[in-house]
């Protein structure tokens, strides 16, 4: 586990980022996740708020997640399956209507991938390539 205990300056500090997502250079997804009744902190907030704000300046879009979870420690939590609590997109927070998961988040955010589909097994509605599919259009 990376601490940073020691790395504070006044009221600044370091902090991470649970999931990051981009694409093409043109699509980027961040995602926070935290337990039930967990809060982003205010450093946080507007860390993802910049983030989110520098990037669609340069015709990219971009969209900052907040999740959450209610597994117990040690259990490994699915990033997927987590429910969206708020979201920052086009400068404002806002609330999903309904329930929404986080993979519904990125599926939808990401549908229009210059034509492609995200690179999921995932069973959706949506029609999506496999992981090989990907690969062989776009990987490396």
């Amino acid at each position: 586990m990376v601490v940073w205990e020691k790395s504070q300056w006044g009221k600044k500090s370091f902090t991470d980022i649970d999931a990051m997502l981009e694409f093409k250079d043109k699509y980027y997804i961040f995602i926070e996740v935290k337990h039930f009744n967990g809060k982003l902190t205010t450093g946080q907030k507007i860390l993802l708020e910049r983030l989110v704000d520098s990037i669609s300046c340069n015709k990219r879009k971009a969209i900052a997640v907040v999740a959450k979870h209610s597994v117990r420690y040690p259990d490994n939590i699915e990033l997927t399956d987590c429910e969206v609590t708020d979201f920052y997109y086009k400068g404002s927070w806002k609330k999903p209507k309904k329930l929404t998961r986080v993979n519904e988040v990125v599926l939808n955010f990401t549908n229009n991938f210059d034509g492609a589909e995200m690179p999921y097994d995932y069973k959706c509605p949506i029609k999506s390539q496999t992981n090989e599919e990907w690969l062989e259009a776009y990987g490396e």
